[in-house]
Protein backbone atom coordinates (compact mmCIF):
# COMPACT_ATOMS: atom_id res chain seq x y z
CA UNK A 1 0.00 0.00 0.00
CA UNK A 2 0.98 3.60 -0.49
CA UNK A 3 1.54 6.69 1.35
CA UNK A 4 -2.03 8.29 1.32
CA UNK A 5 0.49 11.96 -0.05
CA UNK A 6 3.02 9.19 -2.08
CA UNK A 7 1.05 10.43 -5.47
CA UNK A 8 0.79 13.88 -4.94
CA UNK A 9 4.16 13.76 -3.42
CA UNK A 10 5.76 12.01 -6.38
CA UNK A 11 4.81 14.73 -8.83
CA UNK A 12 5.84 17.52 -6.49
CA UNK A 13 9.23 15.47 -6.95
CA UNK A 14 9.06 15.74 -10.69
CA UNK A 15 8.60 19.35 -10.38
CA UNK A 16 11.54 19.80 -8.26
CA UNK A 17 12.90 17.73 -10.60
CA UNK A 18 12.42 19.70 -13.74
CA UNK A 19 14.29 22.43 -12.06
CA UNK A 20 17.32 20.36 -11.07
CA UNK A 21 16.35 20.08 -7.25
CA UNK A 22 15.15 16.40 -6.97
CA UNK A 23 18.08 15.13 -4.47
CA UNK A 24 17.13 18.25 -2.35
CA UNK A 25 13.78 18.04 -2.80
CA UNK A 26 13.52 13.91 -1.82
CA UNK A 27 15.63 15.14 1.05
CA UNK A 28 13.60 17.65 2.67
CA UNK A 29 10.99 15.51 2.23
CA UNK A 30 12.42 12.37 4.35
CA UNK A 31 13.95 14.71 6.96
CA UNK A 32 10.34 16.31 7.19
CA UNK A 33 8.05 13.41 6.79
CA UNK A 34 5.71 13.79 9.55
CA UNK A 35 5.01 17.04 7.91
CA UNK A 36 3.51 15.91 4.33
CA UNK A 37 -0.14 16.19 4.71
CA UNK A 38 0.13 19.38 6.74
CA UNK A 39 3.14 21.61 4.67
CA UNK A 40 2.08 22.85 1.35
CA UNK A 41 4.95 20.80 -1.53
CA UNK A 42 5.71 24.58 -2.04
CA UNK A 43 7.27 25.05 1.24
CA UNK A 44 8.95 21.54 1.10
CA UNK A 45 10.43 23.25 -2.19
CA UNK A 46 11.38 26.56 -0.90
CA UNK A 47 13.42 24.05 1.66
CA UNK A 48 14.73 22.62 -1.31
CA UNK A 49 15.99 25.51 -2.74
CA UNK A 50 13.73 25.04 -6.03
CA UNK A 51 14.53 28.23 -7.63
CA UNK A 52 10.98 29.30 -9.57
CA UNK A 53 8.25 28.72 -6.88
CA UNK A 54 5.53 29.67 -9.96
CA UNK A 55 6.73 27.03 -12.22
CA UNK A 56 6.86 24.59 -9.32
CA UNK A 57 3.04 25.22 -8.75
CA UNK A 58 2.15 25.14 -12.52
CA UNK A 59 4.02 22.30 -13.00
CA UNK A 60 1.92 20.38 -10.06
CA UNK A 61 -1.41 20.66 -12.20
CA UNK A 62 0.34 19.71 -15.48
CA UNK A 63 -1.42 16.46 -16.43
CA UNK A 64 1.42 15.38 -18.38
CA UNK A 65 3.59 15.14 -15.36
CA UNK A 66 0.79 12.80 -13.23
CA UNK A 67 0.84 11.21 -16.41
CA UNK A 68 4.18 10.31 -16.14
CA UNK A 69 4.19 9.52 -12.36
CA UNK A 70 0.67 7.09 -12.95
CA UNK A 71 3.09 5.40 -15.64
CA UNK A 72 5.80 4.89 -12.99
CA UNK A 73 3.73 3.66 -10.26
CA UNK A 74 2.15 0.97 -13.07
CA UNK A 75 5.74 0.28 -14.02
CA UNK A 76 6.63 -0.53 -9.97
CA UNK A 77 3.44 -2.52 -9.15
CA UNK A 78 4.05 -4.68 -12.51
CA UNK A 79 7.60 -5.81 -11.20
CA UNK A 80 7.04 -6.30 -7.53
CA UNK A 81 6.56 -2.62 -5.94
CA UNK A 82 4.64 -2.57 -2.76
CA UNK A 83 5.19 0.85 -1.75
CA UNK A 84 6.71 4.10 -1.35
Amino acid sequence: SYHEHARSAAIAAECASRQQHFREFHDELYRRQQDIGRTSFVEFAQHAGVPDSESFVRCQSDPTVAELVDADAEVAVRIGGRGT
